[in-house]
């Protein structure tokens, strides 16, 4: 595959002549796999995090940088006096389990 052979040779002239290469993509896989760095841009051009991929997809700020990434487990919740609710499209839903300490303190 050309593209992916296109990949490797940047990540391989980058890692050699240790030059800085800026590469725009909107493949999460791709940009996860040859960066040292990357910027998430929110459609406005702002940037929403800056960092190694890694960390990104470990501690993405917000949920658009968690949904951009490709990450699908996000669950709105609100927290109102110590107590947490799930958000549904109509209501909220108090969580039935004690709080993780955590979000307790």
């Amino acid at each position: 595959n050309l593209r992916e052979e296109m990949r490797f040779e940047i990540k391989r002239l980058q890692e050699e002549t240790g030059v800085t290469i800026i590469y725009v993509s909107h493949d999460q896989d791709v940009a996860l796999s040859i960066a040292n760095r990357m910027a998430v841009l929110d459609p406005h051009g702002k940037i929403r995090q800056l960092g190694e991929p890694e960390d990104l997809f470990k501690n993405p700020v917000d949920s658009y940088v968690y949904r951009f990434l490709g990450l699908s487990n996000f669950i709105p919740v609100e927290l109102v006096e110590n107590k947490l609710y799930v958000q549904e499209e109509t209501e909220s839903i108090p969580f039935p389990y004690p709080l993780p300490r955590k979000l307790n303190q």
